[in-house]
């Protein structure tokens, strides 16, 4: 699962940096961590957003609802996160 983890977000970084951003600079570890660091952040969000709906309504249809609105919430947050923090252009 770790592995998993790590490799997952190799490719999301990679693709992110190089097709959502094109961000042509050169890596830097700041970035990198930055980069894991929203992605905790956010993870922790989908988490909270998940166990908050099953908890509040228990309904066969709450996990379907909060993976709807985690997932639209979080990469939205995500996106603007990485753009101001870790991708931001050197003036």
């Amino acid at each position: 699962m770790l592995l998993g983890t790590f490799i997952g977000l190799l490719l999301k970084y990679t693709i992110d940096k190089n097709y959502i951003f094109y961000y042509s600079n050169e890596s830097s570890l700041q970035q990198s961590v930055l980069y894991a660091v929203t992605g905790g952040a956010i993870t922790g969000m989908f988490w909270v957003i998940e166990i908050g709906f099953d908890f509040i309504f228990a309904t066969k249809y709450s996990k379907y609802i909060a993976a709807v609105l985690r997932l639209s919430i979080g990469y939205t947050v995500k996106y603007f996160l990485d753009k101001k923090f870790s991708f931001r252009n050197k003036k």
